[in-house]
């Protein structure tokens, strides 16, 4: 849990588990840097267009690429290796890629990684500014990591974007995109609960005084890999839980290979040599699903009639989020569930045509049954591993 969202919203990347508490060093990070009151004067760059017709059309094709992955033990960022790993691959793609992934404990690298000629797994942590070197890097790809330690989400936010800012600036010249990874509904300054983790570093490293040329924004749906604790409790309840109300009720959720491949893909695009505004890309499911479609996909894939699917209405949401998350956090999870139910200020951001000059949509291939399953399979061959370690 220690580098990555353990949120059911998995906007984000993993889905939540009983809380093992972790100590988390403390975030180093000049107080001068963008604070509450300076974000007022970005967040109308927030908006800024795609691709202006104005910003230069310089394009640069790179032939050899560094991308720095951080933090690479979140979901997003090792699919997004294996995504890079399988495009750099193809034999019509000539670049050479370097992959520098980055560990708070490198030794929890994948084996697939370590063994890999281009991927180097670093020692790195966004909370301590001297470990973070981007002066090798062409791309930076950052997926803001949550705490649970207790330490305020707010002071956090500013915390760790202010130090990858910082980062960013020691390697001013060199970086030449910054690929952020972000979150549906992390435009709005309010209402979003834990969410304004990703409102904040959005603002902090997409203003014009990040010494970076290119920036994108990511904000993929829900993962389809954060229903698992769906699957996994109707498996040994046979019932399905649902915070996703009312149960017909449709959101934005879309696998994690689809997202991958869509960062993978920015990440590999030609430069823009010269400094160009903001791009954001959402990045949807084939279509949107609802907890009754979740409900159908985990009865066929579980090959079972008799799963009961229970709605959690919003008045009950702090009971049920008080049994996974520290008191301190748990608003900040209703938050922002209310935030995409209906009437909340997220819900109006599910639309597959709200695409203009500042917005792209996406829209992935992965079904949610054919993503269901291959999470009910990840959990038998996660059983089975343990098993062999047993025997």
């Amino acid at each position: 849990m220690e580098d990555s969202f353990p949120g059911f919203f998995c906007f984000i990347n993993q889905p939540f588990r009983p809380l093992v508490s972790a100590s988390r060093p403390t975030a180093s990070v000049s107080v001068t840097e963008s604070s509450p009151s300076s974000l007022k004067t970005v967040k109308s760059q927030q908006h800024r267009q795609l691709r202006s017709s104005t910003a230069p059309a310089t394009m640069a094709t790179p032939q050899s690429l560094t991308v720095t992955i951080i933090p690479a033990s979140t979901k997003a960022g090792e699919e997004t290796v294996r995504a890079l790993l399988a495009l750099t691959s193809n034999s019509d793609n000539k670049t050479i890629i370097k992959i520098n992934a980055i560990y708070r404990d490198p030794s929890k690298a994948p084996t697939d990684f370590v063994s890999h000629p281009s991927v180097t797994a670093v020692k790195g942590n966004v909370g301590n500014l001297p470990t973070l070197d981007f002066k090798t890097s062409d791309v930076v790809f950052y997926i803001p990591p949550p705490t649970y330690d207790g330490t305020d989400t707010e002071s956090w936010a500013y915390a760790t974007a202010n130090n990858v800012k910082a980062a960013l600036s020691d390697a001013a010249g060199k970086v030449k995109k910054l690929v952020l990874f972000s979150a549906i509904g992390a435009q709005h300054d309010h209402g979003i609960g834990i969410l304004k983790l990703n409102h904040i570093t959005d603002s902090i490293l997409t203003a014009e005084n990040v010494n970076v040329p290119e920036k994108v924004v990511i904000r993929p749906g829900y993962f389809i890999e954060g229903f698992a604790p769906f699957l996994e409790e109707a498996i040994g309840t046979g019932g399905i839980s649902s915070w996703l109300t009312p149960l017909e009720y449709r959101a934005p959720i879309v696998s994690v290979k689809d997202i991958a491949s869509t960062c993978a893909k920015e990440i590999l695009k030609p430069f823009h040599e010269k400094e160009s505004l903001p791009g954001y890309i959402k990045i949807f499911g084939p279509r949107h699903y609802s907890a009754h479609d979740l409900h159908e996909a985990i009865s066929t894939v579980l090959d079972r009639k008799d799963i009961k699917l229970n709605p959690v209405p919003p008045e009950n949401l702090a009971e049920y989020f008080g049994q996974v998350f520290p008191p301190q956090y748990v608003q900040e999870f209703i938050d922002m569930t209310t935030a995409v139910l209906p009437g909340g200020v997220m819900a109006r951001d599910f639309g597959y045509d709200d695409e203009d000059d500042n917005n792209v949509v996406v829209r992935g291939e992965t079904e949610l049954l054919g993503g269901i399953r291959a999470v009910y399979e990840g959990i038998l061959r996660k059983e089975k591993e343990a098993n062999l370690v047993i025997n």
